[in-house]
């Protein structure tokens, strides 16, 4: 091995998760257990229809954090374009704001609908995850 190649063992650890996909109570557990630091893993979630609006997603963060095990969420997402959407950014935003979220965002928004979207936002989302 030469002595300008050092050869570096990487580790990826980000955690893709959702209300919408019934994990998060598990992968809470998964981190929990695993013996690394909470900074160390990268957890992302996502709100669903079932907390669209204002309220229900000041309930899903907490229910998130709560199911996670944590007192921080590294990126919290709304899963899709909801017509609560903005409602449910509101909450998002005061979330962040309050470093309870890291990073906020939103997923599954086609290039219209993210238009309009940030048209109306305080806080730019951070990331629009799409497949």
């Amino acid at each position: 091995m030469s002595r300008f190649y050092k050869r570096e063992r990487f580790s990826y650890r980000l955690i893709d998760t959702a209300h919408m996909y019934d994990n998060e109570a598990i992968v809470g557990q998964a981190v929990a257990e695993s013996g690394l630091r909470r900074e160390d893993v990268f957890i992302t979630t996502k709100l669903c229809q079932t907390r669209a609006g204002y309220e229900l997603a000041w309930q899903g963060i907490e229910e998130s954090l709560a199911r996670l095990q944590t007192d921080y969420i590294d990126l919290l997402l709304i899963h899709e374009p909801y017509d609560e959407a903005l409602d449910m950014y509101r909450a998002l935003t005061e979330a962040y704001r309050q470093g309870v979220i890291r990073a906020i965002g939103i997923s599954n928004f086609n290039a219209r609908e993210y238009l309009d979207f940030i048209g109306s936002c305080d806080v730019i989302p951070m990331v629009n995850q799409v497949e």
